[in-house]
């Protein structure tokens, strides 16, 4: 009984240790329109040391009775954890087309052409005092004053070509997502309202020296492709997940520098040994005379 106790509450701590893990959103995308649909989202995210750079591609057919409307929107409402700062260098493109293909490292899309008709808006959801970053040394880095917006694309239903195709590529900066734990880094995904979308994710490990060792939930369905020597994790629903990946350059590095540190003291207990012993026989020495 008492063992069992124990067991549910190392659950209970790793559960609740998960949970604090900075989280980057494959965002909450939405539209309000009964006459646009949302048929694929495509995510790339690309580890670069503790941040992410991240590409969404959204596809969507537009009716031709959306006429009977000013305008529509999609909205696009990054989920930023308290700990982390907002998301930056935003931009979007919105074409006629589809997305002809897509990898790891690339999203590429088949526009047939521009579509200048649109306006972004952004809507400040979130005001916060202060968000504060740790080096190594555990010296906190603090910033004032962060703003952290929503985003509405707004297109003017007189002026596009219906019934049609369309997509919209947003690209970001995310960073301080990933959470050092030893030798692991770890990574979450987190998908807020877009449960029921249909949703493809690449997740690119940052080097050839990256190699992945857990992902949680046990039973989640994925895919893990080498490209170009980069591991890269495939995922196609919208269900959040973490994953424990290590860096083996990394671990070799500090195994080597161990190894040398202990050389190093081992050498100095040996020198500080012998200078040790010297001094006794002398003392024993000088005692016999």
């Amino acid at each position: 009984m008492r063992k069992t106790y124990f067991k549910c509450k190392l659950f209970l701590i790793i559960v609740s240790a998960l949970f604090l893990i900075p989280s980057l959103s494959a965002e909450e995308i939405a539209s309000w329109n009964d006459h646009v649909k949302i048929e694929q989202i495509t995510n790339s995210y690309e580890i670069i040391d503790k941040d992410v750079q991240v590409e969404t591609i959204i596809e969507f057919f537009v009716e031709k009775d959306i006429i009977q409307s000013d305008n529509f929107t999609i909205m696009f409402d990054p989920w930023e954890p308290i700990y982390s700062p907002p998301i930056e260098n935003v931009s979007f493109n919105v074409c006629l087309g589809g997305m002809s293909s897509s990898s790891y490292y690339e999203i590429t899309i088949a526009c047939e052409k521009n579509i200048p008709y649109y306006t972004i808006t952004e809507n400040i959801n979130d005001h916060r005092k202060q968000y504060c970053s740790f080096d190594d040394n555990s010296k906190a880095t603090c910033i004032d004053g962060l703003l952290y917006k929503d985003y509405q694309i707004i297109l003017d239903t007189k002026k596009i070509e219906t019934p049609n195709r369309y997509v919209i590529k947003i690209s970001y900066l995310a960073k301080d997502r990933i959470l050092e734990q030893g030798n692991y880094d770890i990574f979450r995904t987190f998908f807020g309202n877009m449960r029921n979308q249909n949703v493809k994710s690449y997740i690119v490990l940052p080097s050839i020296y990256s190699v992945p060792e857990k992902i949680f939930p046990a039973n989640t369905e994925f895919q893990l492709d080498y490209i170009q020597f980069r591991p890269v994790f495939i995922l196609d629903k919208a269900e959040s997940v973490y994953f424990w990946y290590t860096n083996t350059k990394e671990i070799e590095r500090n195994e080597n520098f161990r190894q040398i540190l202990y050389v190093i003291i081992g050498a100095i207990l040996g020198l500080l040994l012998v200078i040790g012993f010297d001094k006794y026989k002398s003392r024993c020495y000088k005692s016999l005379r």
